[in-house]
């Protein structure tokens, strides 16, 4: 999410510091970018998520972000079970 690192990059850190999963698996990459995204879908981490993407994304816009969030990211990221669910996720979390 910042300082142009990759996912990949992320994992293999993860995985060099030991990192496991609640069942004691190693991180995927899957894994972390779901990570990384709902810790930014969260109301409390939004405004820290969007000045790292700013400061690391030429020509960030808050808005596409926004919408992008909206729309891809958290329904990948959270993967709710129904429409109404998201809904009430995105509106608790200040997106809608």
């Amino acid at each position: 999410m910042g300082e142009n690192r990759t996912i990949l990059l992320l994992t293999e850190w993860a995985i060099l510091e030991g990192m496991k999963s609640s069942s004691g698996q190693e991180p995927t990459e899957m894994g972390i970018w779901k990570a990384m995204w709902r810790w930014a879908s969260m109301k409390e981490n939004r405004e820290a998520a969007w000045n790292i993407v700013n400061q690391n994304v030429e020509n960030a816009n808050y808005g596409e972000w926004k919408l992008d969030m909206i729309r891809v990211k958290v329904p990948s990221a959270w993967q709710h079970n129904s429409a109404a669910k998201r809904i009430r996720f995105l509106k608790e979390n200040g997106w809608l």
